[in-house]
């Protein structure tokens, strides 16, 4: 089951989690704890900074890409077809 936790601005957050090596977590809390900021806020605004960088640096828009492939799923309606055709199937059978 998936949580979410809606913030007072009503952006839906995610948990995420993944595995650093102590140095690194060592860096991203003092720098958490020298600029009172969360954990959260400070990984959540490194990793939209690389977003921006990576989208620069390969001329590529991330959400462009995102539209298209949600376009190409809700669009696609040989694979109705097909599960149609595959559900007469197990019906003569």
């Amino acid at each position: 089951m998936k949580r979410y936790k809606i913030m007072k601005n009503e952006e839906i957050k995610m948990r995420f989690t993944t595995l650093i090596t102590p140095t690194i977590l060592t860096k991203i809390k003092l720098i958490s704890y020298f600029t009172n900021s969360t954990i959260s806020n400070l990984v959540e605004d490194s990793l939209i900074n690389y977003l921006n960088v990576f989208e620069t640096q390969n001329n590529i828009q991330i959400n462009d890409l995102m539209k298209m492939k949600d376009r190409f799923n809700n669009d696609n309606p040989i694979d109705e077809e097909v599960i149609e055709i595959e559900e007469d199937v197990r019906k003569t059978k």
